[in-house]
């Protein structure tokens, strides 16, 4: 059996080869036999403004992503925040096009592990569409699962893939304490904000003697890296703050992430990766699909990047140090029903 897997892969960013690396886990699992096809960066179809004023000189980016569908038996879309378009607007439609063609190529298609925030207009009438002809619709959020439901369209509640993935912390064998802060640009980010961030960092490290490990965790000086410099240019105790590697190993970025005393996450998986590892968080959400995937959960602490000021970021990170034992036992218990809950998601591929 041929598992075709479409979303945002191949741009090394962390939550998206996070998700992709466990899907592979899972199938392995169940279907040792099975081959699973990455439909990412450079197999897609040019459903892009650009891409697809670029395909009518090159007719041959539509044969590619064609051939990967018309080869596979299973096609699944997801997971990732593919329906969320507060990034691009045009996101969902892009995406959920992927799914109608495999719809039209006679594949069963599986949204798997997907985030779903207010839709309007076409994206709101393809992405019914799609999901209406789904074999399986399966959200990470409680938010995404309401708004389905609201829809009249059948869904379950799982959640993220990634919390598929073990932890396995190396121990520290140095005495050095830090803290992770995983920042990345978007559209409506302030300037004003980096110095924020910067002097959040100098705090910490005034006020409780930890190093700063800004982690990337998307690959490219155009990406994380870029914002994470800002940041550190802004530093006034540079010799206490690191800039630190892209991680392409999984494990030993989860390793790093168990051995700190904290994560700051605005990425999404930032936080859902401290979860495996069991260290507790703060969470910036920049988009829906942050505070939408830990509203639920009172043990975490959630604040609007957008509206960012630096003694209320101090407060949260003062409520996360008063009693930081207690906040590890919540991370477990959160991963324990995240992961009851991902047995939805792992059953569907099992069954497949």
């Amino acid at each position: 059996m041929k598992i075709a897997i479409c979303g945002y892969y191949g741009v090394f960013n962390v939550g998206d080869e996070a998700i992709l690396t466990s899907f592979k886990k899972v199938v392995s699992q169940y279907h040792p036999e099975s081959e699973v096809l990455v439909m990412g960066t450079g197999d897609l179809f040019p459903f892009g403004i650009r891409s697809f004023l670029r395909s009518i000189i090159r007719p041959s980016l539509w044969y590619k992503p064609y051939k990967l569908i018309k080869s596979c038996d299973k096609f699944i879309l997801g997971g990732g925040g593919l329906f969320t378009p507060e990034e691009m607007p045009w996101v969902p439609t892009f995406w959920a096009l992927h799914g109608v063609a495999a719809y039209l190529m006679d594949k069963p298609v599986y949204c798997l592990g997907i985030s779903v925030s207010s839709l309007t207009g076409i994206n709101k009438f393809i992405v019914k569409w799609l999901f209406k002809h789904s074999k399986e619709v399966v959200v990470r959020d409680k938010v995404s699962y309401e708004l389905v439901k609201e829809w009249r369209i059948n869904c379950k509640l799982s959640t993220d893939l990634a919390l598929a993935l073990e932890s396995s912390v190396v121990k520290n064998n140095s005495n050095e304490q830090y803290i992770v802060l995983s920042v990345r640009s978007f559209k409506k980010t302030d300037e004003k904000l980096y110095t924020i961030l910067a002097q959040l960092c100098d705090s910490i490290v005034k006020l409780y003697g930890l190093k700063i490990r800004l982690i990337p965790f998307q690959k490219g000086d155009q990406y994380d890296v870029q914002v994470l410099r800002k940041i550190f240019d802004l530093t006034v105790h540079k010799e206490q703050i690191i800039l630190d590697n892209y991680y392409e190993n999984l494990e030993e970025l989860i390793s790093v992430l168990g051995q700190a005393k904290a994560v700051i996450a605005m990425r999404l998986h930032a936080g859902i990766l401290a979860t495996v590892a069991g260290t507790p968080f703060v969470a910036m959400s920049y988009m829906q699909k942050v505070s939408n995937f830990w509203a639920e959960f009172n043990d975490i602490e959630i604040l609007d990047f957008n509206r960012l000021e630096l003694s209320e970021m101090l407060k949260k990170i003062e409520i996360l140090f008063k009693d930081l034992d207690k906040k590890r036992q919540g991370i477990k218990e959160i991963r324990k029903v995240l992961e009851a809950r991902l047995k939805v998601t792992t059953d569907i591929i099992g069954s497949l």
